[in-house]
């Protein structure tokens, strides 16, 4: 399990070398439809494994995240996975 937590903190690090701005690849772009779903598993399920928090000390993802949380768009899509994933763990 260690081994795969370092797989993840290094592909952060990979993330957080190649982030562009104000998205992913500068502009919105397929690059954002895989980073979304991906960095809301990072945030909501790494604290359970010892990453917490998961951006901590990457600026750019974390910029980038907040972003994320308060665009139009993805921010919808990011409130509906939150509680999608409320209603499965209360279930």
């Amino acid at each position: 399990m260690d081994a795969k937590l370092i797989d993840v903190a290094m592909g952060l690090d990979v993330a957080e070398s190649l982030i562009g701005k104000p998205f992913a690849a500068g502009k919105f772009s397929l690059a954002d439809c895989f980073a979304v779903p991906a960095l809301f598993f990072a945030h909501a399920m790494l604290p359970a494994f010892g990453i917490a928090p998961p951006l901590a000390g990457r600026p750019k993802l974390t910029a980038y995240w907040a972003k994320l949380q308060k665009d139009k768009l993805t921010g919808r899509v990011l409130q509906e996975m939150a509680e999608s994933l409320q209603a499965y763990r209360t279930r």
